[in-house]
């Protein structure tokens, strides 16, 4: 019963942040004629932050399974899978959604105004 109850304030604690996730990808996708390229990486980032929560839930459901259960070497290894999986998908979403910012701009050169030549000036 007690694990239970951790597990419901775990899910309480992930619920918003996969709303505001969900909601940012619907919004990116719905945009992405006029984001272009970086609409797509940003979709994907989002997508794989969302996944990397849904681990974070699977990695707390194993985590409380460790004080239930009797066969902790099955249950740590299973959370250090767990754990490794949400490391390269959390990093790799987020290495995404970076990169969305910078895709499709060109660099902005500013305006230089040509320089007198006075090399060959004399006074």
């Amino acid at each position: 019963m007690r694990g239970a109850r951790l597990l419901s304030l775990v899910v309480a604690e992930v619920l918003p942040e996969l709303l505001v996730l969900l909601v940012g990808l619907a919004l990116v996708l719905s945009r992405r004629r006029r984001l272009g390229s970086a609409a797509w990486l940003a979709g994907i980032g989002s997508a794989l932050l969302s996944l990397g929560l849904v681990n974070y839930l699977a990695w707390a459901l194993t985590m409380f399974q460790l004080f239930e259960d009797g066969d902790s070497v099955a249950i740590v290894r299973r959370m250090g899978l767990l754990a490794n999986v949400g490391w390269v998908v959390n990093s790799t979403g987020m290495l995404l959604v970076v990169l969305s910012v910078f895709a499709g701009r060109s660099p902005r050169v500013a305006a230089v105004e040509p320089v007198a030549d006075t090399a060959g000036a004399t006074s």
